[in-house]
């Protein structure tokens, strides 16, 4: 059974934001930019995938003793002006408590329980990864909804979860499968 001590909810981790000056870069490459940027992270939380073709930045950060999380935002946007993003969270060693059926649960309870009415549909569902896609257009109104793509899924270290989330739904709809298969491809990366 998972529990929130197992599972924190963003909304309570106590850490420590990113420079306002190392969310501000940028580089002409954005794979090298968050490359970059993800150099000082534990090796257990740097993921090997690859952005479309947009400029991405860190535009947010926390880490406490029990996750990880990272959003990235277009080059040329921050948190609150974005309608895209790109987010990695990392649940350090919620393997040993937790199976991802049981986060993936967890995670949708959340999500209905912000928004009764959301829309939630499992692409592809196993014992180590899910991709999921979910929104909450019911909601919000227009150009506040977020639609959803994302993958959660076991490594040695812990629960991995990435996702795609985009305010228009027209260009959700058309960027949907780059981002699945971006997301099946993802690894956790072993080179430090």
């Amino acid at each position: 059974m998972l529990t929130l001590g197992k599972f924190v909810l963003i909304t309570t981790i106590l850490a420590v934001t990113l420079k306002a000056s190392e969310m501000q870069e940028t580089a002409t490459d954005s794979c090298d930019t968050i490359a970059q940027q993800q150099a000082n992270l534990p090796n257990v939380e740097r993921l090997q995938f690859h952005f479309d073709a947009k400029q991405w930045k860190v535009g947010y950060s926390v880490e406490n003793e029990k996750e990880i999380l990272i959003e990235y935002v277009p080059a040329d946007k921050t948190d609150e002006t974005r309608a895209e993003l790109v987010t990695t969270r990392f649940f350090k060693g919620a393997h040993r408590t937790s199976t991802v059926p049981d986060a993936y649960q967890f995670l949708e309870k959340a999500a209905r329980d912000a928004c009764a009415r959301a829309q939630w549909l499992t692409l592809i569902s196993g014992t180590e990864s899910i991709v999921y896609v979910w929104n909450n257009e019911k909601c919000k109104k227009k150009g506040e909804a977020e639609y959803e793509i994302a993958r959660l899924f076991l490594s040695d270290a812990g629960i991995h979860r990435i996702s795609y989330a985009c305010r228009n739904k027209e260009e959700f709809e058309t960027v949907k499968d780059f981002w699945l298969e971006t997301f099946l491809n993802t690894i956790p990366r072993q080179d430090k």
